[in-house]
């Protein structure tokens, strides 16, 4: 009797064996690496000096196309950038009383006029409240070449003396 029992209780185990579904897991590992998105630009020179300059004169220093008195912006990001500039008012050098105005129009008393170009001819008026797009959708790594700075000095009767202004420029995503 013992042994019917047993074959029995063995039978019942090894059709529920048969019957349940066999699972295995399995999987594969994916790996991905997310870049940051970079912005960045650097500029080859960080002064200008247009010496001595007469009243209501156009100055392009550095001459367009020679070398190597041109300005040249690099995109250093990893993705296309709008080049962008803007001025800033002149300060007297010892006396910050003293300052010209910039402007994108005409020049007055006291106010002046810078620009730049890439091409020395199409130049893009600096103002000192925005930024303007002086060259769109810059390649990541890509370097902007030959910029020409052009500076209109103010008339007759304005403040004189050495004065200093800036030049910003700024990288944007495309």
């Amino acid at each position: 009797m013992k042994l019917k029992i047993l074959t029995a209780s063995f039978c019942s185990t090894l059709l529920i064996a048969l019957i349940a579904p066999a699972s295995a897991d399995e999987f594969v590992t994916v790996k991905a690496t997310i870049q940051s998105e970079l912005v960045s630009l650097s500029v080859d020179k960080t002064t200008i000096d247009y010496g001595l300059v007469n009243y209501s004169s156009d100055e392009n220093n550095p001459s367009f196309g020679v070398l190597p008195d041109v300005l040249n912006v690099t995109n250093n990001g990893n993705v296309a950038a709008d080049i962008m500039v803007k001025g800033s008012n002149a300060v007297e050098r010892g006396d910050n009383n003293k300052i010209w105005t910039l402007t994108a129009g005409p020049v007055a008393q006291n106010q002046f006029r810078h620009a730049v170009a890439q091409d020395g001819v199409n130049y893009v008026n600096l103002i000192s409240n925005n930024y303007a797009t002086l060259q769109p959708n810059v390649p990541a790594s890509s370097l902007v070449s030959g910029l020409d700075m052009r500076f209109s000095a103010p008339l007759m009767g304005s403040n004189a003396g050495t004065f200093d202004t800036n030049v910003y420029f700024l990288a944007v995503k495309h």
